[in-house]
């Protein structure tokens, strides 16, 4: 009796230590979880502690100006798009405006929100001969759904009657250029494609820059094509008042920040490099500034004056 219970024990001591091949193959796979998750836990922790906080970057002046230069082009750059950058393929971003389809191009009927098709076969018409004389006549074209003409009816710089329309054509030789230095925006609207908003916009960014210093600066008023610069250009001079002058030595950041040119990142900067060396000696001068490019100095420096005011 006593063999027969040794032999009992020792059985069962063998069953609660041994694993079969199922539970075998259940812990080797239950250990390599457990060896992944560990891994991952340490990984993410590796991550967290090596990783810079964007707040305690200090970039270089030279990178810094960079940045705020990039950030300055955007809204021009979108004022000066060509018209190759659209095609068929891209999504246009959807930008109302008050425009006159005799002379709109492609890529600004696509910013109303037309397909490219549609405005490729309104340019053709165009190119064609044919005329719109009346909101009306734009609703006619059979590309143009029902629903896009309400949308963009308010948008359309042509009159609701035909008996108002005056033909888009050159000024005669009889009539007298006008000076953008001095004209007033009811003196603007003789130019052939100008209306009183355009109008309002040109005389808008001529007080904003001090006066113009060279005529090509109407390509900066929003909303001018190159079909519409072209037109009005032989019949509009520049008298010789000289726009108005900013004083690098005097002026204070609250109006030099206001200059379409400059900013108030760019004038921080300029004016801080002032402070830090000294009046400056010659207007070239601020070529010195990380930030300013020879593209901003030349656009800048009919402006630029080292007189006290």
């Amino acid at each position: 009796m006593k063999k027969k219970k040794k032999v009992f024990f020792k059985a069962g001591w063998k069953d609660y230590l041994s694993f079969s091949s199922r539970e075998r193959n259940g812990a080797y796979a239950l250990i390599l979880i457990l060896v992944f998750l560990i891994s991952v836990n340490y990984y993410l922790n590796f991550l967290e502690e090596s990783s810079i906080s964007s707040d305690n970057v200090v970039l270089p002046d030279s990178v810094l100006a960079w940045m705020i230069l990039q950030s300055e082009k955007v809204p021009k750059a979108q004022n000066k798009v060509q018209e190759s950058r659209f095609t068929s393929d891209e999504i246009v971003p959807l930008v109302y405006f008050k425009f006159n389809p005799n002379l709109c191009t492609v890529e600004e009927f696509q910013k109303l929100g037309l397909s490219f098709r549609q405005a490729t076969m309104i340019v053709n018409y165009r190119s064609k001969g044919g005329v719109f004389r009346k909101k009306i006549d734009f609703k006619k074209m059979y590309c143009i759904k029902e629903s896009e003409y309400h949308e963009l009816e308010p948008w359309i710089e042509l009159p609701d009657s035909e008996s108002y329309f005056k033909p888009f054509k050159p000024l005669t030789k009889t009539l007298l250029a006008i000076d953008l230095c001095q004209a007033d925006s009811t003196e603007l609207e003789k130019l052939p494609g100008i209306g009183p908003a355009f109008a309002r916009r040109i005389v808008k960014l001529r007080h904003r820059l001090g006066g113009f210093s060279h005529i090509d600066q109407l390509k900066e008023v929003w909303g001018m094509t190159d079909s519409l610069y072209h037109a009005i250009r032989p019949h509009v001079y520049l008298s010789d008042s000289l726009p108005g002058s900013i004083a690098l030595n005097s002026v204070l950041l609250q109006d030099f920040g206001k200059h379409p040119y400059v900013g108030f990142e760019v004038g921080k900067i300029i004016l801080s490099y002032r402070d830090q060396h000294g009046p400056f000696k010659s207007v070239d001068d601020i070529k010195k500034v990380p930030l300013v490019t020879e593209e901003i100095f030349r656009k800048l420096v009919p402006y630029l004056s080292l007189e006290i005011k």
